[in-house]
């Protein structure tokens, strides 16, 4: 047995096109009324696709517009309420990842799912070493090697194959991910954000190996917010918005202008904050920040009582600003002020004596110690409020945890419980209680809204402006556009880590952020 026959997966015969199933043979994979709805909520709503062999079709929506769930489908990762897949003609089931790479339909997605301890040929047949798992003893260290020097070959790239992952670049890293995807013999190669975690000069080299598998035939689904990339890697454009597909066409009629009305779905009309409670003083000035390549020479003004946004892709220094802000990445650049004194943590705690809070991305695992109780969580940021003669007072802190529940609604059995058993919203709500038991001046939010349900997300929103009216200052850093202009009174948009823009919200639009964004992302 040859050493490609070895390692090539079990192949699955394709079920033949059904008379009368409107699909085009030509087409390397058809997608007929794909749908997928979640307690009732469509995420995807009767979606069809036509992608030829050799071609790159980039897939674009807002937040929530369907391409995760498509991408998921296509991956085996979910199945369909309805709707069929079709490979070269012929109808195919996806019940799980595994018959997708079969089939001939690979993904990389963007979290790559590389073994940095294991070199660069262990991981490009990571799985493959033998039926049942085990590693082979018939496969020697050599063969493996060539095996996967071969497939980069093919990509046109040299990478040792003995080379430990963990010491590639992100780019490389990311190469050899599409190289495992390829020797499986893909047909379908989806690529899911590939560019958000790669610096500017690391993403040309990729776009170009996109294309150069593609000129051999393969088709490929990119997925992207990025659309300075698309003109330069894509053959056409496909838009979904609300689980729809909306349009298709190809990328020489699809200008930036055309595809975001698309995607917002034209003349929009934003929801904006009713009043401000923003004051003339300056509570927190930033000038000329950075940290590494990140961010860069960032300044802005907060006034007391001010909610301003951060707008921005991933990767354009959206979370590193507010980390830097709160200590917890290093500042090599410029300064900052609270109050009009020089403010520079070398980590949260400090932050927080000085008056700044942050609500963690992940609040699982930066936000809250899950098996402790919501009163424990709730009186972590203010210790010396419950120190009694050195010793915790129980009754101070159960005082402290019954204001913060009812202050905020939070539901739960008993503050004795453990925070993890709660709801994702009341979650959330303990994060923001226990910053507020602090007393800040200025709130860091990134992401406060990210996986709650719609009536937490409202508590949230009256919360932020009943807390401005206060006079606390915000920062709000939100991939939802929309909650960025339910929310603030000023927007900054970041990109590259730079300050590409600063307004009102009254003086700009939903569609003019999204494009500049979009369009200075690099």
């Amino acid at each position: 047995m040859s050493r490609e026959e070895r390692f090539r997966p079990m192949s699955i015969p394709p079920s033949p096109p059904e008379a009368g199933s409107n699909v085009r043979t030509s087409a390397r994979l058809c997608v007929r009324g794909l749908t997928k709805s979640y307690s009732g909520v469509h995420a995807l709503r009767d979606v069809d696709l036509d992608l030829a062999p050799g071609e790159v079709r980039a897939l674009l929506g807002k937040n929530g517009a369907g391409k995760s769930t498509l991408v998921k489908m296509l991956s085996g990762a979910v199945s369909p309420d309805s709707g069929r897949i079709y490979l070269d003609g012929a109808q195919v089931e996806l019940p799980n990842p595994a018959a997708a790479r079969d089939r001939g339909i690979a993904t990389v997605h963007q979290e790559l799912s590389l073994v940095p301890g294991l070199s660069v040929a262990e991981n490009l047949l990571l799985g493959r070493w033998h039926p049942d798992g085990v590693r082979s003893p018939l496969i020697k260290p050599a063969e493996m090697r060539a095996y996967a020097a071969e497939h980069l070959g093919r990509l046109g790239v040299s990478i040792d194959p003995s080379t430990p992952v963990g010491a590639l670049s992100i780019a490389r890293q990311q190469t050899v991910e599409i190289a495992r995807a390829l020797s499986y013999g893909t047909k379908v190669l989806i690529l899911d954000e590939p560019t958000s975690s790669l610096p500017a000069d690391e993403v040309p080299p990729l776009l170009q190996l996109v294309r150069r598998v593609a000129a051999d035939g393969l088709t490929v689904i990119y997925v992207s917010h990025r659309m300075d990339e698309i003109p330069v890697v894509a053959d056409s454009v496909t838009v979904l918005r609300d689980g729809r597909h909306i349009d298709t066409r190809p990328i020489g009629t699809a200008d930036t202008a055309q595809v975001i009305d698309l995607m917002t779905g034209g003349a929009l009309r934003d929801d904006r904050r009713a009043g401000s409670s923003a004051s003339g003083r300056v509570v927190m000035s930033v000038s000329g920040m950075s940290s590494g390549d990140r961010v860069r020479d960032v300044s802005f003004d907060l006034c007391e009582g001010e909610v301003l946004g951060i707008a921005g892709l991933l990767g354009s220094g959206r979370s590193e600003l507010l980390r830097c802000l709160y200590g917890l990445e290093p500042r090599t650049g410029g300064s900052v002020t609270l109050d009009g004194r020089p403010f520079a943590p070398r980590g949260p705690r400090q932050a927080l004596r000085a008056g700044v809070g942050l609500v963690p991305e992940d609040r699982k695992r930066e936000g809250l110690v899950m098996g402790m109780s919501v009163s424990a969580n709730l009186v972590m940021s203010c210790l010396s409020a419950v120190r009694s003669r050195g010793l915790l007072s129980g009754r101070r802190e159960r005082e402290l945890a019954v204001a913060g529940r009812d202050r905020l609604a939070i539901k739960m059995p008993s503050l004795h419980d453990a925070v993890g058993g709660l709801s994702g919203g009341n979650q959330q709500k303990v994060v923001f209680g226990r910053l507020l038991n602090a007393r800040p001046r200025v709130l860091l939010l990134d992401e406060p809204t990210r996986g709650v349900d719609v009536a937490a997300k409202d508590q949230i929103y009256r919360l932020i402006r009943d807390l401005a009216a206060t006079g606390v200052g915000f920062v709000v850093v939100s991939s939802e556009l929309e909650e960025l202009f339910l929310l603030c009174d000023r927007l900054l948009v970041l990109g590259g880590g730079r300050v590409l823009a600063q307004d009102t919200v009254e003086n700009t639009s939903l569609s003019s952020v999204m494009a500049m964004a979009m369009e200075g992302g690099r």
